[in-house]
This record gives structure tokens, sequence and C-alpha cells, in this order.
């Protein structure tokens, strides 16, 4: 039976918008970091220039308009401690139908996060200090051992990777509260340019490596369960 061009058409217009849908998310985080790394030295300037006069902290680049030691700051900030992490991943255990399976995803997310020491390590980008004497990048900071004792590099943001990677989890197991999710992680990033001690673009990547993580650990997931599917079918 011949196919007409009618019938082929919608076909080839269904891939090329799955096509289109694959490669947005990639497009838009592209267009976002360019942006974030074209605003960066304005806004270090900007929040270096209304530091205090007095210093909050003995820690030079965590003397922004936001101090280290303000309460709210310490609040805000704790989505980006994976100590909150856990405390979430309880309350999933508990509140989501899946119960461990979920718990576990937000943990592994977490987790997965990490991966921002070792990229830290790759770009050595300095924090922003002064922003006029800032030396920048060091690829491969000290070497091999700079992997494992990496200092006041900000290249992403550790703080701001591991929450937005909790947000994406979180925003996985419940879409409806998407918007609230992400907005809690983009507040832990705020904060840590306030403080001084990062760059905007260190902030959008560690976005980025959050969001990343987690769709990274579905494609494993997704993987694991055509395995098994595959092996259970071969096993009759």
């Amino acid at each position: 039976m011949k196919h007409q061009p009618s019938d082929i058409a919608p076909t080839f217009e269904f891939i090329s918008t799955n096509a289109r849908r694959r490669w947005l998310p990639w497009l838009v985080w592209a267009g976002l970091l360019l942006a974030a790394f074209g605003v960066d030295w304005p806004v270090a300037h900007w929040v270096y220039d209304r530091r205090p006069a007095t210093p909050r902290h003995s820690i030079e680049y965590q003397n922004g308009p936001v101090s280290r030691e303000d309460t709210w700051a310490k609040i805000v900030k704790w989505p980006g401690d994976f100590r909150f992490t856990l405390v979430v991943a309880a309350l999933v255990l508990i509140l989501h139908r899946d119960h461990w399976k979920a718990a576990g995803f937000v943990c592994l997310a977490g987790i997965f996060s990490g991966v921002t020491s070792i990229i830290k390590w790759v770009f050595g980008r300095t924090r922003p200090l002064r922003p006029d004497e800032s030396p920048g990048w060091n690829f491969f900071n000290d070497g091999p051992m700079g992997l494992f004792n990496h200092q006041d590099v900000s290249f992403p943001s550790g703080h701001a990777a591991l929450a937005f990677a909790t947000a994406a989890a979180l925003s996985v197991l419940w879409p409806r509260w998407t918007v609230l999710f992400y907005f809690l992680a983009a507040i832990v990033g705020l904060e840590r340019i306030l403080e001084n001690a990062h760059f905007v673009s260190d902030v959008v990547a560690a976005a980025f490596v959050g969001w990343l993580c987690v769709k990274v650990i579905l494609l494993l997931a997704q993987a694991l369960e055509k395995h098994h599917d595959r092996a259970g079918i071969d096993a009759r």
C-alpha cells in the first residue's frame, strides 16, 4: 500500500517538533550563561561598591551588602546545605506516594551535584574579591592535588548547584510546585552573589549543573528499567 504525501507529512512534523523540544532547554541554558558572563563584572563592581565601611567578616570576599553572619542570610542559604537536602528527603519519604524511591531520588540528586567540586578544580576561577584585581581563571589549579584541596574558587557555586538539584528533583515529584521550588533555589543563588562570594555566571552555571544532574539520574533510571524489562523478557 502506497502512502500519500499527506500521510507522511504529519510524521515529519512530529519528528521536527520533538527535535525542537529536545534542543530548546539546551539553547535556553546556553543563552542564560552567555548573558550571565556579560553582566559578571558590572554586578561584581556593584556588589563590591556597596559593601559596608566596616567589614562584618574577616574573609574579604564575604563582605558584600549581605554578610554571611546575617541570620536571615544563613536561613536563606540553607537549601544549599546537604543537611537541608536530607531533611527534605525525610519529608518526601513521608509525604510522597513512592516513599523510599522518591526520597532516594532527592538524595541522589544532591549527591550528584557534588560534581561541582571537580568543575571548580578544572576551571579554577577565583571569587570576586576586589573586582579590579581578580586574577580570573586558573585551570586545573595546583595540579592533581588541587582536586582535593582547592579554596576560594567559585565556578560554579556549590550551594546553588545543590539547591537547584534539590529543586529539580522536587519538581519531578510534584510538578505543580515547580515555580516555588526553583524560586527558593534562585534565592540561594542571589544570596551568594550579594555576599560577594560568586559571580552571576557562577550561579547560572550551578543552576544548569543541578538541573543536568536530575536529567542524568532520570536517564539512568530509564536505561536500568529498560534493561530490567529486557532481562525479564529474555528469561521467559
